[in-house]
């Protein structure tokens, strides 16, 4: 880094340091936090409760409601085989809480246009729906949470630790889909934040630190298999820099408990 650069680094800590001087620190955390739940509001909320029907939202109600093991019904066996346990356990509580046990609405033909199946009424009603994507919402809010709390954690700065949240709080793609989406990327999204922050926090803790990760990694991998790579990743890391049998336990435990898991 060259020392126009550099200068510029260390003035910036140090100007926040200067504007939080005005306000005392609990003013600062309500200052902070207030700012985290308005850019979840405009940029989350909004956008799940702003958002048309989608077409695999049907989809995903009948997923969540069909057993787990049980692969008698039509769908059932492919349900069980090609559709991760973790969102359809968190899906079909929140159902069943509302007491969804089934819907009387047509499935979703995948050769016909969205506009052709919503015609038939091969979508989720309001009542449903909102509370499915509030879910998103939720794990969305706390993936925020554990970026938070881990920048806060390496910067030793609120504004500095806020501002590495924005590009996530303000990301199109989330904004633009998974706030809304019946799907497993909001759930992903807070399993790897909360893996991250684990290891950051308890990574270098010895075996039960390594251990706490593994049970976010198995949660993660149930949750979308995309996970292992953050699994795998951490397992390489440990293999590279372990010392003794540790070289061979950590990687070993990263990958049996989560798939026990």
């Amino acid at each position: 880094m060259d020392t126009a650069n550099r200068i510029i680094f260390e003035r910036i800590p140090a100007a926040c340091r200067r504007m939080a001087a005005f306000f005392s620190p609990g003013s600062r955390s309500v200052i902070t936090i207030t700012v985290i739940l308005y850019c979840i509001g405009t940029n989350y909320l909004l956008t799940a409760l702003e958002t048309p029907h989608l077409i695999d939202e049907r989809t995903w109600v009948d997923r969540s409601l069909a057993p787990l093991w049980d692969q008698s019904g039509p769908n059932n066996h492919y349900y069980a085989l090609h559709h991760p346990s973790f969102a359809r356990l968190a899906y079909g509580t929140v159902l069943r809480a509302r007491g969804v046990y089934s819907l009387d609405r047509p499935l979703v033909d995948y050769s016909q246009s969205a506009e052709w199946n919503f015609e038939r009424g091969a979508f989720v009603p309001l009542y449903i729906e909102t509370p499915l994507r509030m879910v998103n919402v939720a794990f969305l809010t706390g993936m925020i949470a554990f970026v938070y709390l881990g920048l806060k954690r390496i910067l030793a700065n609120r504004v500095l630790a806020l501002a590495g949240c924005l590009p996530l709080l303000f990301n199109y793609p989330i904004r633009g889909g998974t706030a809304a989406y019946l799907g497993t990327d909001a759930m992903l999204l807070f399993w790897l934040a909360a893996f991250w922050y684990i290891w950051l926090t308890l990574g270098s803790r010895g075996f039960w630190g390594v251990l706490a990760m593994t049970l976010a990694g198995g949660l993660m991998v149930s949750t979308k298999v995309n996970g292992v790579f953050a699994l795998g990743g951490a397992g390489l890391y440990y293999l590279v820099t372990g010392r003794g049998i540790r070289r061979l336990l950590y990687p070993l435990t990263l990958a049996v408990v989560p798939f026990a898991v």
